[in-house]
């Protein structure tokens, strides 16, 4: 099999910052509230369940108070990666103003563990970028050994664009 690794920095598109702004943020704005608004309530209530073998007989408020500031540290570095990675290193590519553009081979068609369709591809370790996942009625189109030009932000690994070559 040939190897089409080929990559190539071109600025951002008009379309491009359209398509973030409208789709890609919202996106990641909306994700981040619900991660937060779910730890916000597993910090507070995780300390209040019992332990497989333990027999709760009355609330000690030092116990949830340890327990509660050990889920709230765990909560706030997982928020912090997700604020990293979702808003931060976005950020970030916009202010370099550059995506790459990415020629992979496809390897397979799968099906992801939410029964989506995506496409498995031949990729380089760096930039890692989010899976790219197809519609059913465009799965036929594609098979192994095509070549796919991806198009993906550098540091959040936000897929722009994706096309059959």
């Amino acid at each position: 099999m040939v190897e089409h690794s080929q990559t190539k920095v071109s600025p951002i598109t008009p379309d491009d910052l359209a398509f973030i702004n409208e789709v890609i943020k919202p996106k990641n704005k909306k994700g981040l509230l619900y991660f937060s608004l779910f730890f916000l309530v597993f910090s507070v209530s995780a300390p209040l369940i019992p332990g497989r073998n333990v027999h709760v007989t009355s609330f000690r408020s030092e116990d949830y108070l340890s327990g509660l500031i050990f889920y709230a540290a765990i909560s706030v570095v997982i928020i912090a990666f997700l604020y990293y990675k979702s808003v931060y290193c976005l950020s970030r590519d916009l202010k370099d103003g550059n995506k790459l553009s990415l020629n992979l081979t496809v390897l397979r068609k799968a099906k992801n563990r939410y029964a989506q369709n995506e496409l498995v591809l031949r990729r380089p370790k760096s930039p890692s970028f989010d899976k790219i996942l197809i519609a059913k009625e465009y799965l036929g189109d594609w098979n192994e050994g095509d070549i796919v030009c991806v198009e993906v932000l550098v540091r959040s690994g936000t897929v722009l664009s994706y096309e059959k070559l």
